[in-house]
């Protein structure tokens, strides 16, 4: 309805906040295709501050109180990421029998269900989970582990809290983030899956040994010592 009253772009404003709003392929192509330096950036979210994220969470860089789109921060962090996963395999064959692997389990957990219906949606989840473990963690997890479907689980919750009402009223308005309690409460599953890639991290700290590179948690452990 608006966009037939004011046009493929128009302003609006949510609470305090200014927005401006795209329509139609054409439109749209031209913001993130012919203007992508304008548009690639990503809005403020004052919970993310408030959860410990921090301001570069967003994909921005801060220098001398100014905001830099994709800035020196950020560009660091692509391009060790980029050239590490590389080595772990992206693009090549290598990684390609990895999930050809990871592919053959999937099939194997649906045939086990012996042609009865079930959310396959939770296995497919579970698949590309395992390749992500794979790569920044060393090892993949059992579609029956319960400490591998914990986190899948959680991470399905934070995405669904992410998009609920509460929080886009924590976004618009951020000074209910310091109501007690509130974004604990917002955020429990995000909470609780930070702490068990905290516990990850913690148990990779304890064998990690800077001549052996097992996976991307390890170079960056390095880089770190750097």
């Amino acid at each position: 309805q608006l966009q037939k009253k004011f046009g493929n772009i128009f302003s609006l404003q949510n609470c305090w906040t200014n927005l401006v709003v795209l329509n139609g392929y054409k439109t749209v192509k031209e913001a993130l295709a012919h203007k992508l330096e304008d548009f690639a950036d990503r809005p403020h979210f004052p919970i993310y501050e408030h959860m410990g994220y921090g301001k570069n969470s967003e994909g921005k860089s801060h220098e001398n109180g100014h905001s830099l789109i994709y800035g020196h921060v950020w560009k660091e962090l692509r391009r060790f990421t980029l050239s590490t996963l590389r080595n772990f395999g992206m693009g090549k064959k290598s990684l390609e029998e990895r999930v050809v692997e990871e592919a053959g389990f999937l099939c194997s957990a649906i045939k086990s269900e012996e042609g009865k219906s079930f959310d396959v949606h939770v296995l497919i989840n579970n698949a590309v989970c395992n390749m992500i473990c794979t790569i920044v963690f060393g090892d993949r997890f059992d579609y029956g582990d319960e400490t591998f479907n914990k986190p899948s689980q959680l991470f399905q919750n934070s995405l669904n809290e992410e998009t609920g009402f509460l929080p886009q009223l924590l976004n618009a308005v951020p000074i209910l983030v310091r109501i007690p309690g509130l974004p604990q409460r917002v955020f429990q599953a995000q909470k609780e899956l930070m702490d068990f890639i905290d516990t990850i991290i913690d148990e990779h700290m304890k064998t990690w040994d800077p001549a052996y590179t097992r996976d991307l948690t390890d170079v960056f452990l390095n880089e770190m010592e750097k």
